[in-house]
């Protein structure tokens, strides 16, 4: 079984570090990641997404008016799945998350559900 192909999309250098650590200690590849959310056609990063063929992209929150915008446009651009793994635990941003094609929400304070999650990805790719 070959690794989990993990993008990110985290304009929070730090947590691109950390994001890293638990990629890799789920057994992930993190095939690429980006600073900035992508928006549409027109945006670096989306030849970057597409190009990456990821199982699974891990969309930070630091900003959610830009982040639901990416997911919106990321579910409709790949057929694999998309989650969110850090940002405030926000009922009602969960819920826009959710409504704009997300699959899984990870909050970042639980790093042993994210690596759950990707173990689980893992195993369905």
């Amino acid at each position: 079984m070959s690794a989990t192909r993990i993008l990110h999309i985290c304009p929070s250098h730090d947590r691109q570090e950390q994001l890293r650590k638990l990629v890799s200690d789920a057994g992930g590849l993190l095939v690429e990641g980006l600073e900035a959310y992508c928006s549409d056609t027109a945006d670096p990063g989306t030849l970057r997404v597409k190009m990456a063929q990821p199982d699974a992209v891990i969309v930070s929150l630091d900003d959610s008016g830009q982040a639901l915008t990416c997911l919106r446009f990321l579910t409709g651009l790949l057929n694999d799945v998309v989650f969110i793994a850090n940002g405030p635990e926000e009922p009602s941003l969960i819920i826009e998350a959710m409504r704009a094609g997300v699959r899984k929400y990870v909050p970042w304070n639980k790093p042993a559900d994210l690596v759950d999650a990707l173990a689980r990805i893992g195993r369905s790719a």
